[in-house]
């Protein structure tokens, strides 16, 4: 009975929604990176969500592989993670903004239903 009250408590979903929205942007805003090394050592950058940068990994494809590592094709790898971290991120932000959308559409008036419950 509780967790239904604090399910539709407009103050509970403004923060859950608000935080939703946070994180979507600050994940937007992290480093994008792949699991693979480039032949100086440094991890291979692909940029962020908002920007991304494909010349480490274009780099890192011009050079000759050594042997531990003989994979290729790293910028179209960062392509892609650049474009899985925008998909996810950006669905959290709509969730998110489309929750507060809602929360502050809807009609503030206390339903029938609503006082039979809390009497």
């Amino acid at each position: 009975m509780r967790l239904v009250k604090l399910l539709r408590d407009p103050v509970t979903i403004a923060l859950v929604a608000g935080g939703l929205v946070v994180f979507g942007i600050l994940a937007m805003n992290w480093p994008v990176q792949l699991g693979d090394y480039d032949r100086w050592g440094f991890r291979i950058g692909c940029g962020t969500g908002f920007a991304s940068s494909y010349d480490q990994a274009t780099l890192a494809d011009q050079q000759p592989p050594t042997p531990p590592q003989p994979q290729g094709g790293y910028a179209d790898r960062c392509e892609s993670a650049v474009v899985w971290r925008r998909t996810w991120a950006s669905t959290v932000i709509v969730l998110g903004g489309g929750a507060l959308v809602l929360l502050l559409g809807r009609d503030r008036r206390p339903v029938e239903a609503d006082r039979i419950v809390d009497e």
